[in-house]
């Protein structure tokens, strides 16, 4: 279902961030990551790629986390098909399993990072989300 905010308010916020994952727990703790590390993040959420795109025709995001296993998208490719109407905003993929050829696979077809599900509270997932916010 899709879940987008509104950014109508007078203040930008720090970060505007979609989140494409339809697992309502990874969805929790991807939005409890980004409002621990950016507490005045901006975020909307969508299960799918034909989500993404409706969210992205209405809005700028400057962040988008990818889950990699969708119902209308899966692997690498997810990341190919959501660059074919996002052009600037970063995108870091969140997966549950990922093999070396996965992350390789996600950079080249766009992604700026990649991230285990699991490394949502590490060090190195705050530092990629900070270089998108700053």
């Amino acid at each position: 279902m899709e879940d987008v905010l509104d950014f109508a308010s007078n203040e930008k916020p720090l970060l505007r961030v979609l989140i494409v994952e339809d697992n309502p727990d990874d969805e929790y703790f991807a939005k409890r990551a980004i409002y621990r590390i950016l507490p005045g993040s901006s975020i909307g959420c969508v299960s799918g790629i034909g989500e993404a795109y409706q969210a992205c025709k209405k809005n700028e995001f400057d962040l988008i986390l990818l889950d990699l296993n969708l119902p209308d998208g899966y692997g690498p490719n997810s990341v190919q098909e959501l660059r074919k109407f996002v052009r600037t905003s970063a995108i870091i993929v969140l997966t549950g399993l990922a093999s070396p050829l996965t992350t390789q696979q996600s950079i080249e077809k766009g992604a700026y990072k990649l991230f285990m599900k699991s490394q949502l509270n590490t060090p190195e997932f705050e530092e990629a989300v900070l270089e998108i916010g700053y």
